[in-house]
């Protein structure tokens, strides 16, 4: 199983630049881990700001370039510093409300790929995540 601990609110920097190349945003994958990882103090003091998405089934290595920087513009040309803290981004405002629910009353949700992978999306280009296939 894979878990990942994930944004629920975004930062910002008054920097535009700043602000989209080292800002977590809202959606943004902070860290993958194996199932059973220890979040310990870390759920407990970013909560409600982040959560935890435990995934059955589903190898950590499958998943590890959501961690991955925007390399391109939003245009998609190459850049030599990352553009973009992350490259991936798990729309929350569209996942179903039971799930939303459970996230905000316990901090943390399990499901299976086939309920989160639709919510992935390349935040330059919108296009879906195929990496869980």
């Amino acid at each position: 199983m894979a878990e990942i601990f994930l944004k629920l609110k975004a930062t910002s920097h008054s920097d535009p630049d700043r602000d989209r190349e080292g800002c977590y945003k809202r959606g943004m994958i902070v860290t993958v881990q194996q199932d059973g990882f220890d979040w310990g103090r870390l759920s407990i003091s970013f909560y409600p700001a982040a959560c935890i998405i435990k995934i059955p089934g589903l190898a950590v290595e499958k998943i590890e370039d959501l961690t991955s920087p925007q390399m391109e513009d939003d245009s998609g040309i190459s850049q030599i510093d990352p553009y973009r803290r992350r490259q991936w981004i798990l729309n929350i405002d569209d996942i179903p409300n039971g799930l939303k629910q459970t996230v905000k009353d316990t901090g943390e949700i399990t499901v299976t790929v086939s309920k989160v992978r639709n919510y992935i999306k390349r935040i330059r280009d919108n296009a879906q995540y195929v990496g869980m296939d």
